[in-house]
């Protein structure tokens, strides 16, 4: 097992630095920090959106999937039964 310095507090420090920077960022007039962060907040939002998307078109085919081998299992069973009732 692997120990993490100073968890939880360095995680928390961590967290503040990063909310500081993009603050700091955001509000940056003479580098033009803001165009930065907003783009990269733009492809985040981009990035997510296709995961979302690909995670929906992923459970749609599996419950389609699913919905085909209970389908087939449904007929085999009718068909068993057909054949013992036949004979």
């Amino acid at each position: 097992m692997v120990r993490m310095w100073l968890f939880p507090y360095l995680t928390w420090a961590a967290a503040a630095v990063i909310v500081f920077v993009l603050g700091y960022m955001l509000t940056d007039t003479e580098h033009n920090g803001r165009t930065t962060v907003l783009l990269s907040l733009l492809v985040a939002a981009l990035v997510l959106a296709v995961a979302v998307v690909k995670q929906k078109a992923v459970a749609q085919k599996a419950a389609a999937q699913e919905a085909a081998v209970q389908e087939a299992a449904a007929q085999e069973s009718a068909d068993q039964q057909a054949a013992a009732g036949k004979g």
